[in-house]
């Protein structure tokens, strides 16, 4: 028998509104604002709706309203940086290697995908190089100003610094100001971040105002009109470190991904590799990898029983040395037929052991 929902009731009993089906325009903002409108639907009326928000008084800190200014404020260097990280224009990433499992059968069939890639001339890097270098600046620095300008609008603070070193300056003093729950939570990210905006700031101005970099061998090399025997060479892996960091964070901070297990290494990761940029200690973090596993359960006295410890114990054996991580696709065969399919993100993968993949389970994660 069908079961009908009240999804009035359900509503009401959860103090919130139902309200019209969402939808996006197609794209990675329309993305963006699917993820804004999603968590903008998931809030109640009472209490914080999520990790992101903070009371004060009567006034939410970094709500949704303001998580959607950050996103505003940032939407032509995200939507750049990210557009070269696809393309893996720079080093610094994580390509994705696809295991196949028959479960039961103890052969697993390896495929390595690194994703699209384009080929582009190193001349073309070169050139691009520093416009890269000032637009992850401004993500730290457009970051900081959104924490000034809500620590403002809740009379925290009386106005907000506009200059690049009056902002350095005011956010030495950490009294005066409230952070985001990212911050406040994962703390060294608050940490590396700033320090990195102080750091690169005297690099930043050169490059703008006096036009002061070479690119030589794939590195960016870096002076100060201050001080000639001082500057900072970076590494065309550093820089995409530094661009894959920047935008995770600033994504983060907006709500539109949960730094969750493998995203938490990577940041670590990319923070290590920028060690000498930032002069903080290290966090000593391994390159964590993320792959992908297709684990094809085949029919079996009638059921369809897919081994998971199988496919961990397999991921730990290829990698016995990293902090390893896998999205999981499930295909239920019978024979030649393909009877369901299902898709876990890899903080979904279900913990047991075994897992009878029937038609009617897991339907969330079904894919048609």
């Amino acid at each position: 028998m069908n079961t009908t929902l009240d999804m009035e009731r359900i509503a009401k009993e959860l103090g919130a509104e139902r309200r019209r089906k969402v939808s996006a325009h197609g794209g990675y903002f329309g993305a963006l604002q699917l993820a804004a409108e999603v968590a903008s639907r998931s809030r109640v009326s009472e209490g914080p709706s999520s990790p992101n928000e903070i009371l004060k008084g009567d006034n939410l800190i970094y709500d949704d309203e303001a998580r959607q200014k950050l996103l505003d404020k940032l939407d032509y260097e995200l939507w750049l940086l990210n557009e070269l990280t696809e393309y893996q224009i720079f080093d610094g990433g994580t390509d994705i290697t696809t295991f196949k499992i028959r479960s039961g059968e103890s052969r697993a069939e390896v495929i390595l995908d690194s994703g699209e890639e384009l080929v582009t001339s190193s001349q073309v890097i070169a050139a691009m190089t520093s416009l890269v270098f000032t637009a992850s600046y401004k993500i730290l620095d457009m970051i900081f100003e959104w924490i000034l300008e809500e620590n403002h609008r809740v009379g925290k603070i009386k106005e907000v610094p506009w200059r690049f070193t009056d902002k350095s300056d005011f956010l030495k003093d950490k009294s005066k100001l409230q952070y985001p729950p990212l911050f406040t939570s994962q703390k060294y990210l608050y940490s590396y971040s700033e320090a990195l905006f102080h750091r690169l700031l005297p690099y930043r101005n050169e490059i703008v105002h006096n036009n002061a970099f070479s690119v030589c061998n794939d590195q960016l090399i870096l002076s100060t009109s201050k001080n000639k025997n001082i500057g900072l060479t970076l590494s065309r892996s550093q820089i995409g470190c530094l661009v894959r960091f920047v935008v995770a964070l600033a994504r983060a901070l907006a709500g539109v991904i949960e730094v969750d297990v493998h995203r938490d290494g990577l940041l670590r990761y990319h923070l290590d590799s920028l060690r000498t940029v930032h002069g903080l200690e290290a966090l000593k973090q391994k390159k964590p990898l993320l792959v992908n596993v297709e684990l094809e359960v085949p029919k079996r006295c009638g059921s369809f029983l897919g081994n998971l410890k199988q496919v961990r114990d397999k991921v730990r054996t290829l990698f016995p040395t990293q902090d390893v991580f896998f999205n999981l696709t499930v295909q239920a065969v019978d024979g030649d037929n393909l009877i369901a399919k299902w898709y876990f993100k890899e903080e979904d993968v279900p913990t047991l052991d075994e897992v009878n993949f029937d038609q009617g389970s897991y339907k969330a994660h079904r894919v048609d």
